[in-house]
C-alpha cells in the first residue's frame, strides 16, 4: 500500500508537471525528446493508473476480497516475469563499452543492477508461492 501512494504521488506529480509546463511543446521537452510531452503525458496517465490499481488492491486485500487475491497475483506475476527479464538484459549487456576498460567498475554496476532487478523477482516469487 505504501509503494501504491509513493507511486501515486511520483504520478501526480508528473501530471502536474506536464499539465502546467506551458512551454514543452514549443522551445522545451520537444526540442530534446520528439514527442516528449505525449510520452510524458502517458507516463503520467499509466503511473496513475498503476498507483490507483495498486491502492485499491490492498484496500481489497486487507479487506478479504477474493478478487483482491487474484489482482495481487497478476502483479507477483508481471514483477516475476519482468524483473526475470530485466536480469537476464543485464547478464547479456555488453557494458565493458560503456565503462571502458575497467573491470572494477562493470562488475559493481553489474552486480547493482543485478540486486535492483532480483528484489522485485524475490518479491513477487514470495507473493506467488504464499
Amino acid at each position: 500500500m505504501i509503494a501504491s501512494v509513493i507511486v501515486l504521488l511520483a504520478g501526480s506529480l508528473c501530471a502536474a508537471v506536464f499539465a502546467f509546463y506551458v512551454g514543452a511543446t514549443s522551445a522545451g521537452l520537444e526540442n530534446l525528446l520528439p514527442g516528449g510531452t505525449v510520452a510524458g503525458r502517458l507516463l503520467a496517465a499509466a503511473l496513475l493508473a498503476g498507483a490507483a490499481g495498486g491502492v485499491a488492491t490492498a484496500v481489497g486485500l486487507l479487506t478479504g476480497r477474493s478478487w483482491a487475491r487474484i489482482a495481487i497475483l497478476v502483479i507477483a506475476g508481471t514483477l516475476v516475469a519482468f524483473g526475470a527479464a530485466s536480469v537476464l538484459v543485464v547478464i547479456a549487456l555488453p557494458m565493458e563499452d560503456l565503462f571502458g576498460a575497467d573491470g572494477a567498475r562493470v562488475r559493481a554496476v553489474r552486480n547493482v543492477l543485478l540486486l535492483v532487478y532480483a528484489i522485485p523477482v524475490a518479491i513477487g516469487t514470495w507473493w506467488l508461492v504464499h
